[in-house]
């Protein structure tokens, strides 16, 4: 495995320090701001406690299951959008269109549509990801050498569906799993907000917007930290699934 840089931690250890600093001279009222090690006793606490992940098991398991449909149907559309000309230049406008639209800003109309479910939380994880991933997958799609194409046609590949399932997919797959990872990290903030907006019961938004209207700052900044720490997490476990799954690339690439 690849060894850490000795860098990596540099810009958090600055953080935490600007933080000490900002605390200790007040350049933020003491009530508005608590100390680093004030927060990470209540990191310790969270972690040490079921609660916590309670939490991280209800947002995960949401996440989880509306990433599921968005990345598969992302990924056909996104396939057919990047082979096809005719069905790309049908589907884009709409695209366009749609991921210019926030987010944020259709889930009162979920939430009257779907209520305050587990419906809703899917949505908006599925509209959220959905168009991202679909042209991000064209793109990627679409980039294929012709050569690679022309070659399968010469060795009798000719038909468009053995095509995509034998040269293109299997091409471009470690590529596509980027994608999705990236993918992951919109699904995984697009879960916070609907669950910060429109939650009852219980995960990581929920709580956080109880500790808010009990002004609980150090708890919402353990949180947030917690949070960010499972993103890397989540992301770490592509990076390694992806070296595994693809070793080839990592040679090509050297």
């Amino acid at each position: 495995m690849k060894k850490i840089n000795k860098y990596t931690f540099l810009p958090f250890i600055i953080a935490v320090g600007i933080w000490q600093l900002a605390y200790s001279f007040e350049w933020i009222p003491n009530t508005l701001l608590p100390s680093p090690i004030g927060v990470g006793n209540v990191i310790v606490y969270f972690v040490a406690h079921k609660e916590f992940w309670q939490d991280v098991f209800i947002t995960l398991s949401r996440v989880t299951l509306a990433y599921f449909f968005s990345s598969i149907c992302g990924f056909l559309v996104g396939l057919l959008a990047g082979y096809y000309k005719s069905f790309n230049n049908i589907y884009t406008p709409l695209n366009n269109f749609i991921r210019y639209v926030p987010v944020a800003s259709l889930i009162p109309m979920l939430i009257i549509v779907a209520g305050t479910g587990l419906s809703e939380k899917i949505l908006v994880i599925f509209i959220g990801t959905f168009f991202q991933i679909s042209i991000l997958i064209r793109d990627d799609i679409s980039s294929v050498e012709e050569g690679y194409i022309d070659t399968a046609k010469m060795l009798g590949i000719r038909k468009n569906l053995k095509i995509i399932l034998r040269v293109i997919i299997p091409y471009r797959l470690p590529y596509i799993l980027d994608i999705l990872k990236v993918g992951f990290g919109w699904a995984w903030s697009y879960v916070l907000v609907a669950e910060i907006v429109g939650s009852s019961n219980g995960g990581l938004g929920f709580k956080l917007l109880q500790f808010q209207r009990f002004l609980k700052i150090k708890e919402i900044c353990a949180y947030v930290i917690l949070i960010g720490i499972l993103g890397v997490v989540f992301d770490f476990a592509f990076s390694v699934l992806n070296k595994h799954l693809f070793k080839w690339r990592l040679m090509h690439a050297q």
